[in-house]
């Protein structure tokens, strides 16, 4: 390397930025890959979705559609129907000597099982009483700061004025702000209870609970588990069971139920899945192959560089094989240095992600680290496939 000072560089430099763009790439795919990944009970839990006769396919539901599954089919342990953004409004409460008011728009109602189904921790309140009343809410943590400052949140009364019209809600319990990875986001959870009572629908009788003309709630089944266990699901089965009914009760209707896993919600399990999800998995199965590609390339020019230098090692080779030097020794050399070339731009790219990180957070416009590459073996691919490239690099 001090003989060579400016092929070593060019070597390591190369090496490096081809890395560095492959680690800010894993970076992203790992991301996208987290979503929805901390939920406990995401093995067992389901979304509903409608399909047409012309494919599409879409999320929202009827309110009684939740209930009935779950009286109807033993399968079914629990649902929560969530209502995204349709609590949406101002929030009013009282601060200091005048009411405060903010307009929110990311609120929404949901049942009471809401914090029991999804994993989102309570800092106040308990998951079983947080919305079992009508008229309660969950704030998130940080809501909660900017609402009552540091007076205790539990208990307060604040006024929603939405489509609905003007309605107080008590707050009953302060969950840890949702994480960026999470498909479900929101600054206020509602009980859905509300809507239960007709003087709280402000004339908007479409959102009836009891009432199958609106289609406004997003509804997820929590299946009971499978036996024996770790035995999969069998949803599809009681997919079936859903239509079979369905088809007694609306023997006219065309459209059929569809039950997505809960952990395809971000990401399809492939490319030819018909389910609605937040994400593309097409994007990121591009940018793998684009993250690939540019590792490829910067060992494909290491290995042109050393294949350019290797004439004028020619003689170095000939003395040694001269004073004894087997084909072991000759290979175990040249595998070594590249082993050595290959570790200080792993080093090196390392440096160049921790000072290009802030740049390509907000270029992305997500908050990343190399932490992120800590669940699902990203750590351990990734390594395995920087050594296999340095191994295989050095013996051409």
């Amino acid at each position: 390397m001090r003989k060579n000072r400016v092929f070593s560089f060019i070597n390591i430099a190369g090496l490096a930025l081809g890395m560095a763009a492959f680690v800010l790439i894993l970076e992203y795919v790992a991301y996208e890959r987290s979503y929805n990944q901390f939920h406990k009970n995401l093995p067992t839990l389901y979304r509903l979705l409608t399909q047409n006769q012309a494919g599409d396919v879409w999320s929202d539901m009827s309110p009684p559609i939740g209930p009935i599954a779950k009286e109807k089919f033993p399968e079914v342990r629990s649902f929560c129907r969530i209502a995204e953004h349709s609590a949406n409004g101002i929030v009013s409460f009282p601060g200091g000597r005048s009411l405060q008011s903010f307009r929110e728009d990311k609120l929404a109602y949901a049942d009471a099982s809401f914090f029991s189904l999804f994993t989102f921790p309570l800092v106040s309140g308990t998951a079983a009483s947080a919305l079992s009343q009508p008229n309660t809410v969950a704030l998130s943590q940080s809501r909660a700061r900017m609402y009552f400052g540091n007076r205790n949140p539990i208990g307060q009364v604040l006024t929603l004025n939405n489509q609905f019209g003007k309605t107080l809600y008590t707050v009953t319990a302060v969950y840890a702000d949702m994480p960026p990875n999470s498909d479900l986001s929101f600054d206020g959870v509602f009980s859905l209870q509300t809507l239960n009572n007709p003087a709280n629908l402000g004339g908007n009788d479409w959102a009836r609970l009891d009432s199958f003309y609106g289609t406004y709630l997003t509804t997820f089944l929590q299946l009971t588990e499978a036996t024996p266990p770790g035995k999969p699901t069998d949803f599809k089965a009681l997919e079936g069971k859903i239509n079979d009914v369905a088809k007694q009760i609306n023997p006219t209707g065309e459209n059929r139920f569809l039950l997505q896993p809960a952990t395809t919600l971000h990401l399809a399990t492939s490319l030819s899945d018909v389910y609605q999800t937040s994400g593309s998995l097409g994007f990121v199965y591009l940018l793998s192959g684009i993250a690939g590609l540019i590792l490829l390339i910067a060992w494909f020019n290491y290995i042109n560089l050393s294949t350019a230098g290797a004439l004028k090692r020619a003689k170095e080779v000939g003395v040694r094989k001269v004073i004894g030097a087997g084909p072991g020794q000759l290979a175990g050399q040249f595998l070594g240095e590249s082993l050595l070339l290959n570790g200080l731009g792993v080093g090196l790219a390392l440096l160049l992600v921790g000072m290009l990180q802030p740049a390509f957070n907000e270029f992305i416009q997500k908050k990343l680290s190399l932490g992120v590459l800590n669940t699902g073996g990203f750590w351990l691919a990734g390594l395995g496939l920087v050594l296999a490239g340095a191994v295989a690099s050095g013996g051409m």
